[in-house]
């Protein structure tokens, strides 16, 4: 775990749960269980404007969207992909990092892959190409709302707990942060090490790409 700035946002969405369906809660000086599926992208950033418009001084340090996720799409409210994006322009400047926490949203991988892997995905989600280039989505985001964007390329693990206020879950493997400018600013490989709710830490296999010969259901997490 580690350390945010106050004041922060967390999204969490409420079907981020592990195999015995508890969820993984943040706790920030403002947190949002989003319990709502059908909920649309442009509520979703009106109501993080209008929270970030309360802050003080009028602004975010950090905006954490905890859900599950596939490269270049957020599986919160309704969903979030690269149509959507646009939207956040209304946040230009009113938040300082994103914290994406969620599975495998700066990945790019190609259309094939992305079919095989995800056959049963369709509507808004098959057709918002370029679906499968998470490394724009990122990179967009990031110059759309004029803040660092920290996303990770991997499948994350996790066991349903809250987390101490103010402090975010650590990432696994390739984790990117994309700048104002939606450049790539850093890079961290983190390993793949997970800890239970009840302390005992896990060494976990090396995935960065789900086998496409099983598909990888959405509000799926890991054991």
């Amino acid at each position: 775990m580690f350390l945010l700035r106050q004041p922060s946002m967390a999204i969490n969405d409420h079907r981020k749960e592990d195999a015995n369906h508890n969820r993984l809660r943040y706790n920030m000086w403002n947190s949002w269980d989003l319990n709502d599926d059908g909920k649309p992208a442009s509520d979703i950033v009106a109501h993080v404007r209008r929270v970030a418009d309360s802050a003080p001084g009028g602004r975010l340090e950090n905006l954490i969207i905890n859900c599950h996720g596939m490269p270049a799409f957020l599986q919160v409210g309704r969903g979030i992909n690269t149509l959507d994006l646009p939207l956040f322009q209304t946040l230009h400047r009113k938040i300082g990092t994103i914290y994406i926490q969620a599975c495998l949203v700066a990945r790019v991988v190609t259309e094939k892959q992305f079919r095989q892997t995800y056959p049963h995905f369709e509507g808004d989600i098959a057709t918002a190409l370029p679906y499968n280039d998470g490394n724009t989505f990122a990179s967009v985001l990031a110059r759309t709302v004029g803040c660092v964007v920290v996303a990770p390329t991997s499948e994350q693990w996790f066991y349903g707990r809250d987390l101490p206020f103010g402090t975010v879950d650590e990432f696994e493997g390739l984790v990117l942060w994309y700048g104002p400018n939606g450049s790539v600013i850093q890079s961290v490989r983190y390993p793949y090490i997970t800890t239970t709710a009840d302390g005992h830490e896990y060494v976990l296999p090396t995935e960065d790409l789900p086998n496409p010969s099983v598909p990888l259901e959405i509000n799926r997490s890991n054991p």
